[in-house]
């Protein structure tokens, strides 16, 4: 029986990942819960995939891989799994994975091998020992923020970047640094609120941004409209006058005293074009504009009140569902995606690039939108993005909330 594609197995090893022997490797007890509890996570209450799951978690127990608790009465009726920290790689080899401490032990693996990187000698001790700290905090299961756990290619290709800019040799504008060295002209602007985080930290404090090294920057700005009220510093400031979209600048949102919303929801749109289209309707609904969220972006968001809706608007591309997990994982509110379906496009001949098949992959990996995975694996199944841009919907052909007739934006 291959256990590769179990659900049940596979559920299991998600709930082992998030527990404390399994984020650490030091738990006073194994891992243990109630077989009625993961069937029913499932959404399995009898039937063939109930049986199914059953002579899956029996298969795994004949590997040793776990081990199951059976009713004392009814010996036949299985009412516990458990996953010992000894039977761990067996488990994980079943579902063709790296367990938690494999995983563990290749990202300390991965810092340690930057500890001797070439960088300038001011910053030598520095880099040597967050380097090291960060090594060990892998190994114990600890944080290791601002970088993402789960990622470990890009914790490469940040520290990578880092010791590239150690060596920018002139004042230049961010989207030609971008290009040079990550191929990608907003690949930094993507990753900046990380790399910037990065740079202070393994410099000590030495430097506070890309400007250090001359580089040029946008400002960054949070541009917004609706129904919206903002205290910033000493004074309360009513968007809902405005007709056009309006720049909030870093240092207004960093005096952000106290946020009072009467919209409904609030909908972050990607596209500048498509978002003053929205702007114009006038429906009262918090609108912002932002790609990858930038730090003033995510402070507004996160300032605003859990009691309403969140949307994401944006390409139906995986750099758009890219964005949603990034607005999910940064701000903690719960986007929901507004009109990304996958719409074919029978003119389209080019399949998937190889970068758009990884990123898709990755997104297909990520818990943060696991409930998602249908609309991603549209995409990998057509092998192209169909008509992905989220100005080919035209102009909104609703005053309100969703914009468009559901008819003109799903696929038939």
């Amino acid at each position: 029986m291959g256990l590769k594609n179990s659900r049940i197995l596979t559920e299991l090893g998600d709930q082992y990942r998030r527990s404390k022997l399994g984020r650490t490797g030091e738990a006073a007890k194994d891992f243990s819960v109630p077989l009625d509890k993961v069937l029913d996570d499932l959404g399995l209450n009898g039937g063939e995939e109930t049986d199914l799951a059953q002579q899956e978690l029996l298969a795994a127990e004949r590997h040793g891989a776990l081990t199951l608790d059976r009713d004392e009465k009814h010996p036949s009726r299985l009412v516990r799994v458990r996953v010992s920290r000894q039977q761990e790689n067996e488990f994980f080899r079943l579902l063709g994975e790296k367990s938690p401490k494999q995983e563990r032990l290749s990202l300390s693996d991965l810092f340690e091998s930057y500890v001797d990187a070439p960088v300038p000698d001011n910053y030598r001790g520095s880099w040597n020992f967050w380097c090291q700290l960060y090594a060990q905090n892998c190994l114990k299961g600890q944080q290791i923020a601002p970088f993402y756990r789960d990622k470990p290619e890009e914790i490469k290709e940040i520290l990578d970047l880092v010791l590239q800019l150690f060596k920018w040799p002139h004042a230049s504008q961010v989207e030609l640094v971008s290009g040079v060295l990550c191929g990608d002209t907003g690949r930094i602007d993507k990753l900046l609120n990380r790399l910037t985080k990065v740079l202070n930290i393994f410099t000590d404090g030495a430097v506070n941004g890309l400007e250090d090294f001359g580089i040029i920057m946008e400002p960054r700005v949070c541009q917004i409209h609706g129904r919206i009220r903002l205290k910033i510093n000493r004074t309360w400031v009513d968007f809902s006058c405005f007709r056009a979209g309006v720049q909030l600048q870093e240092v207004d949102v960093e005096g952000l005293k106290e946020v009072d919303v009467q919209a409904p929801r609030c909908v972050v749109v990607q596209k500048p074009a498509t978002f003053h289209e929205l702007v114009k309707l006038n429906c009262g609904d918090v609108l912002i504009q932002s790609g990858y969220p930038n730090e003033p972006t995510v402070s507004l968001i996160k300032a605003l009140p859990s009691s309403i809706e969140y949307w994401f608007f944006g390409n139906s591309d995986p750099a758009g569902f890219d964005i949603l997990r990034e607005l999910r994982h940064s701000t903690g509110k719960p986007f929901q995606p507004l009109h990304m379906r996958y719409r074919p496009d029978p003119a389209l001949e080019d399949p998937l690039l190889q970068t758009e098949r990884k990123l898709l992959e990755s997104l297909l990996q990520s818990t943060t939108v696991r409930d998602i995975k249908p609309w991603l694996q549209d995409i990998l199944e057509a092998n192209n993005t169909g008509r992905f841009e989220q100005e080919t919907l035209g102009v909104p052909n609703l005053d309100w909330f969703p914009y468009y007739e559901s008819g003109t934006v799903e696929p038939s």
